[in-house]
């Protein structure tokens, strides 16, 4: 398991990341979809943002001792999201809507939503395993593993998201 530190520099180079695409997608194909089943790259973004916006919730609560190595689960994730090739589906309250979407909003909500997970990481036990919620892949898992899910998760979209928008 890396240290905070180095888990908080991985982190902010992911959303360093994300915001330079968003910020590259030009702004007429935001909303245009490459296909009528695919996702636009404001739909890519705001899937991203809801997901993360979940997940930061679960690190609102309490967390317990996992019985097991906290990052234990970490090289499934990036392999499951590493492979672009597969497709996964997403649920209910991740699935982005089908309005028009302003990369001025996604950026503000990306943002301050990934601003709150790193003062999360900062004061919350990193290695404890989130009891209240399981990833349908994954099942439970550590805070560690969730940010971990977060940084693999949104660099598969963003490469979506790019792709999108050609």
């Amino acid at each position: 398991m890396k240290s905070t530190e180095e888990l908080l520099t991985e982190l902010h180079e992911s959303t360093e990341k994300f915001i330079r695409s968003i910020n590259e997608v030009p702004e007429g194909k935001l909303n245009s979809k490459p296909a009528p089943e695919k996702w636009s790259a404001g739909e890519c973004a705001e899937h991203i943002i809801l997901t993360e916006m979940l997940i930061t919730r679960l690190f609102r609560g309490n967390g317990v001792a996992a019985e097991r190595k906290p990052d234990e689960k970490v090289s499934d994730v990036a392999e499951k999201f590493g492979d672009t090739e597969k497709k996964l589906s997403a649920f209910g309250p991740i699935i982005p809507s089908a309005s028009e979407k302003s990369k001025e909003e996604l950026l503000k909500r990306f943002s301050s939503n990934r601003n709150m997970l790193t003062e999360y990481i900062k004061t919350k036990d990193m290695s404890e395993l989130i009891t209240s919620f399981k990833h349908g892949l994954f099942g439970e898992m550590t805070r560690y593993e969730w940010v971990q899910f977060i940084i693999h998760h949104s660099e598969r979209h963003r490469k979506q998201m790019l792709k999108a928008a050609e």
